[in-house]
């Protein structure tokens, strides 16, 4: 009996998984895909430092990321550039356009918008 259970339940998992695919969905070439994906991508923000830049991102399955500057993010793309401004990443050659970018969307904040140094900050003490 647990034999034959077995093998039932094997066949309908077998033809389940190849079933064809539905006539209704439009057949994506690999370039759509991958533009499709990418899109996917979310940036948050860019930090900035002496060394470089670092863009601050949610992957497709909504990770955060700390992407750099010659990184990977998926297969055949790679971190051009990274500015205030915007990303730039390369898609493979065959996809008609070079570049594939992420603009930076927002405000500067009063944080942002004036660099200090320790020496100019001033230090209030507390009364009591």
């Amino acid at each position: 009996m647990n034999r034959n259970l077995l093998f039932v339940l094997l066949m309908v998992v077998h033809s389940a998984s190849s079933m064809p695919r539905n006539p209704f969905q439009p057949l994506l070439s690999p370039c759509d895909a991958l533009f499709k994906q990418l899109a996917r991508w979310s940036i948050h923000g860019v930090i900035s430092s002496e060394k470089g830049a670092i863009a601050v991102m949610h992957d497709p399955q909504q990770n955060w990321r700390r992407i750099t500057r010659g990184m990977q993010m998926e297969h055949g793309v790679q971190v051009l550039e990274i500015n205030q401004q915007l990303l730039s990443v390369t898609v493979p050659a065959e996809c008609g356009q070079p570049l594939y970018s992420w603009k930076i969307e927002g405000k500067k904040y009063g944080m942002d918008a004036y660099a200090r140094s320790a020496d100019s900050v001033a230090v209030s003490q507390p009364r009591g």
